[in-house]
């Protein structure tokens, strides 16, 4: 399957979310790695305090480890027409490639307007309002105005999502890092909890280590430690999880 890539450099983690212009299946999802491995800062995540333990470094990451999947879900009798939604699906799928966010939200939204059953446009609706939401917020500060509207509208679509079936990994995923972004540490640690039971072993990693970072908001780094060593074990190519290790240990007073 075709797949493109997009990083940010912005966070403390470069953080990925990758496209599929083909039908997503069991079989792609188990045999593929869907989600790239991020590269840590590690002076930032090493000093979680510094760079704002209330949203910066968690948040911001987190509202962009998502993964959107451009597939061709399968569509009960009546439902609309699937060249038509795979037509604004790619419109939307293209705008973000270009780094478009803005265009590409406007995009999806106008395709649920349109295609209000399809469950797919819902998920991707609610990442692109999440890193749309981050782009506009301060970082360590309650998010007001737009950026608020914006992740109360992604919470929203992930339930949308999640009603219409589309409920997998990924999505839970991303309805953690809304949680994330509006410092509902509890609520976004149990989002992610349920993401790791959802998701596949190729892409699990993402929202553990997720939860290790709502951890670590909750300072709870014995817990979080415990997560980010699990993950050690099983994905010991998931970098990101030394990163971890290091802002866990010295918040439990590790130099």
């Amino acid at each position: 399957a075709q797949r493109l890539l997009y990083t940010s450099h912005e966070t403390p983690m470069l953080t990925t979310a990758i496209f599929s212009a083909r039908p997503a299946t069991p079989a792609l999802a188990s045999s593929a790695r869907l989600a790239a491995v991020a590269v840590a800062s590690y002076s930032d995540l090493a000093h979680p305090r510094q760079t704002s333990r209330s949203a910066a470094s968690c948040g911001r990451r987190a509202a962009l480890l998502s993964l959107l999947l451009l597939s061709a879900p399968t569509r009960p009798a009546g439902a609309s027409s699937p060249a038509s939604f795979a037509q604004m699906a790619q419109a939307a799928f293209a705008a973000f490639e270009r780094a478009d966010y803005l265009e590409s939200e406007r995009l999806w939204r106008a395709a649920t307007e349109q295609h209000p059953k399809e469950g797919l446009g819902w998920a991707n609706l609610a990442v692109a309002l999440i890193i749309n939401a981050s782009d506009k917020m301060t970082l360590g500060v309650l998010p007001t105005g737009e950026p608020l509207q914006r992740l109360e509208e992604a919470l929203s679509a992930t339930e949308r999502a999640e009603a219409l079936g589309a409920a997998d990994g990924i999505l839970l995923n991303s309805r953690g890092n809304a949680l994330g972004l509006l410092q509902r540490w509890g609520e976004a640690r149990a989002a992610y909890a349920a993401a790791t039971t959802l998701s596949p072993r190729d892409f699990e990693s993402i929202p553990r280590s997720n939860e290790a970072l709502a951890l670590m908001q909750l300072e709870e780094p014995a817990q979080a430690e415990a997560l980010v060593r699990r993950i050690m074990r099983r994905d010991p190519n998931f970098v990101d999880a030394f990163a971890l290790l290091a802002a866990v240990r010295w918040m439990q007073g590790d130099p």
